[in-house]
């Protein structure tokens, strides 16, 4: 049985893609006598390479999905399976690049969560599993090689969460919680930088899974409550080499990831939204010789927002989830070279809070507050 396609990540900017790097060149012994036919070998394989269409890879899977719940009394979804994490280090100058410019993609999203009360949700006091963290990528480089390499398209490293599973369709269901997106490290050492001058749209961190709704089935359910969304994925980039973290010429950026988003609330009484998930942490640090981002660069946005909060249910005294809050940003740049040159383009540093969500419709319904947007920290020296 072979395995089930990689799963589309969802990105903010730009771009929703992958990003991964084969670069290892393997040695061949010498040919001691090559014939004609051996040239004519070499000539095809150069030319079909030559005429490929541009190859993406991926590096970890995406993890599987939790089962139902049976359609009785109590009973509760399967949690979605973690993705594993996904660990590269190159040394001696290689570059983590796709060839011919297709995407790379390090990390496989979480599971999703099971329903509540069976396929059908149909049972009381049903709850919806939770969904599965995405796989987190740790890059190291060192030598002279840019970590991710100008043929390289579309970068995402580190992958969403999985979604939560709906609730059920009576009383006192909860709708599965948002799974957090999978954490970014990358670090480089030596005479290269992040992401090289040419490379394709670049998202580091994944995006939070969103949490399921609370039951939906009539008027006469009660406290069936929206999920809440899982987190952003943090990241941490440090750039010790020569170059920039991020290429004049790369596409759009986003450096952090958003918290997922907030379930609805169930139709009927107290059936609350759920808050939305909180953006991931960024860390960025350089040490060498280039800067955060260089002359042209843009548009970047260094810091994810948080996630929506789930709206109320209809009934009376539903209250809307909380907003999630934006991502705290510290950049340390330790090097006579702007961390923001005057020449950048559009950039964006710090996430914004996520919106709270509305009351219900019915009396006592109240909205709920909205997230706070993101510390940021720059140090210069």
């Amino acid at each position: 049985m072979g395995l089930p396609p990689p799963r589309r990540h969802r990105v903010l900017v730009a771009a929703t893609a992958a990003i991964i790097a084969a670069a290892t060149v393997a040695s061949a012994a010498p040919l001691s006598a090559p014939n004609r036919s051996t040239f004519s070998a070499i000539a095809a394989t150069t030319t079909r390479q030559a005429m490929a269409a541009p190859r993406n890879i991926n590096i970890g899977r995406n993890a599987g999905n939790g089962g139902d719940g049976g359609a009785g009394l109590g009973t509760v979804g399967g949690a979605g399976g973690d993705s594993g994490a996904v660990t590269i280090n190159l040394s001696g100058g290689t570059a983590l690049a796709a060839p011919t410019g297709g995407s790379v993609t390090l990390g496989g999203a979480g599971g999703d969560g099971g329903n509540g009360g069976g396929a059908a949700q149909g049972g009381f006091a049903s709850a919806g599993g939770a969904g599965g963290v995405g796989g987190s990528a740790t890059v190291t480089g060192s030598g002279g090689g840019t970590v991710f390499g100008a043929s390289t398209g579309a970068i995402v490293a580190g992958a969403s969460g999985g979604n939560g599973g709906n609730a059920g369709l009576r009383d006192f269901n909860f709708g599965g919680v948002g799974g957090a997106g999978g954490s970014a490290t990358i670090s480089t050492t030596g005479g290269g930088g992040i992401v090289a001058d040419n490379a394709g749209a670049v998202a580091f961190g994944g995006v939070g899974g969103n949490g399921a709704n609370g039951g939906q089935s009539g008027p006469n359910q009660r406290r069936a409550f929206g999920g809440a969304g899982g987190n952003g994925g943090s990241v941490t980039v440090t750039n010790s080499g020569t170059g920039v973290t991020i290429g004049a010429t790369s596409g759009p950026s986003q450096i952090g990831a958003a918290g997922g988003n907030g379930g609805v609330g169930g139709v009927a009484l107290s059936s609350n939204g759920g808050a939305g998930g909180n953006a991931g942490t960024v860390i960025l640090t350089t040490t060498g010789a280039g800067g955060i981002i260089p002359d042209g660069a843009g548009p970047v946005a260094v810091g994810g927002g948080g996630g929506l909060g789930g709206a109320g249910g209809s009934g009376n005294f539903a209250t809307g989830g909380a907003g999630g809050t934006g991502a705290p940003v510290t950049i340390t740049n330790s090097r006579a070279t702007p961390a923001v040159p005057p020449g950048s383009g559009l950039v964006f540093i710090g996430g914004s809070g996520g919106p709270g969500g509305a009351g219900g419709t019915g009396v006592g319904a109240r909205g709920a507050p909205g997230g706070n947007a993101g510390e940021v920290t720059i140090n210069a020296s």
